[in-house]
């Protein structure tokens, strides 16, 4: 726990943007698995920044029908 507290706030966004992509193409494979198209959230995944600093969590989340 102690070490969360000490991590370099680059690190807790490079963290956070590994976080959100992985989110993000799980979206795309559950509607992948569904037959539905997936390319627009693969899409997204790519353009994650460090921190989600362009909140591409959210989009993808308003971009799941």
């Amino acid at each position: 726990m102690r070490s969360q507290w000490q991590a370099k706030t680059s690190l807790v966004k490079q963290a956070w943007k590994q976080v959100v992509i992985a989110k993000v193409l799980m979206q795309a494979a559950a509607l992948d698995a569904v037959g539905e198209p997936d390319a627009p959230l693969k899409m997204m995944a790519r353009k994650v920044t460090s921190g989600d600093a362009t909140n591409i969590e959210a989009q993808a989340a308003v971009t799941v029908p």
